[in-house]
């Protein structure tokens, strides 16, 4: 999925989908276009449940943080109200962690949450794993490319990681990847971040 220009949220928007192409339009402007392609990385091993517990309380986002309202790692949500996700510093190495709890309240098929739920979740940690550090210039997402496995049961403790790709001037790249505690991977993503001039 490529993001041409920030998503207006107060207004429905009209979804174009031919073959194996999607086009999300606001009027005659692209707003985003997807298709089938391959992620391509290598995914980290998940770090422990004791680690990931213990990431949370280095959140940059709890005290600093560009979009607090954000749906999936957005301080400032209720907690039946967004993911709160919330990818801190694991101890020795370059990986964001942190728990993550499907809460009932997401939508859910058979009792797992839908594909749309996973992408959200694997979106910010790919931020917080190559950009969203102490200080860094707000950024936005450009590209987010993921693929889920199988979908995570709701009511169930999750491993949700983040951490660098590489990065070009302005751009960063970061990996992201969902685990359940048995360190089963349920999907994984690569998201591209721009810096805001």
């Amino acid at each position: 999925m490529n993001l041409r220009k920030p998503p207006p949220l107060e207004r429905p928007l009209e979804l174009e989908a031919e073959n194996s192409t999607a086009r999300l339009m606001d009027g005659d402007e692209l707003v985003a276009e997807a298709g089938k392609s391959d992620v391509g990385i290598s995914v980290p091993d998940a770090p422990s449940m004791v680690d990931t517990r213990s990431a949370v309380d280095q959140y940059v986002g709890f005290r600093e943080h560009p979009f607090p309202g954000c749906f999936t790692c957005g301080p400032h949500r209720d907690h039946h109200d967004g993911l709160n996700i919330f990818p801190g510093k694991v101890d020795g190495g370059n990986l964001v962690a942190t728990p993550w709890t499907p809460d009932p309240s997401l939508p859910a098929e058979d009792g797992l949450v839908t594909s749309e739920v996973m992408w959200a979740a694997l979106d910010c940690p790919t931020g917080f794993g190559c950009h969203f550090v102490k200080g860094a210039k707000p950024a936005v997402l450009a590209r987010l490319r993921a693929h889920v496995l199988r979908c995570a049961p709701i009511g169930s403790p999750l491993i949700v990681i983040g951490w660098p790709i590489g990065e070009d001037g302005r751009k960063r790249e970061g990996g992201s990847a969902i685990f359940t505690i048995d360190g089963e991977l349920l999907a994984s993503a690569a998201g591209l971040w721009i810096e805001l001039k």
